[in-house]
């Protein structure tokens, strides 16, 4: 895919949690105005929250794009077959 036939230049993925949150705002405040960007999480309401913030922070800029995820079951198969299992132990033992 060409670069011109992309939507964005950068997607936060993830951007509804802590530290997903910070990168936005930061990418408010410091990345020129006319990045094309959105956000991206698995939660609408929680996207509509981080964006009113990041309006807040800075209300004359152009609101990121948003991009509600959902984690398709075949993903979270791979990710478990990927993740050793917990060794449980009683501290007895």
């Amino acid at each position: 895919m060409a670069q011109q036939d992309r939507q964005y230049e950068l997607i936060l993925l993830g951007a509804t949690g802590y530290t997903g949150a910070l990168v936005a705002e930061w990418v408010t405040t410091h990345l020129p105005d006319d990045l094309q960007w959105a956000v991206a999480g698995r939660n609408a309401k929680k996207l509509q929250s981080v964006v009113d913030n990041l309006v807040k922070l800075r209300p004359d800029r152009k609101q990121p794009g948003r991009s509600q995820q959902k984690l398709h079951s075949q993903a979270c198969d791979r990710r478990k077959k990927k993740q050793r299992e917990p060794k449980l132990t009683h501290p007895s033992h």
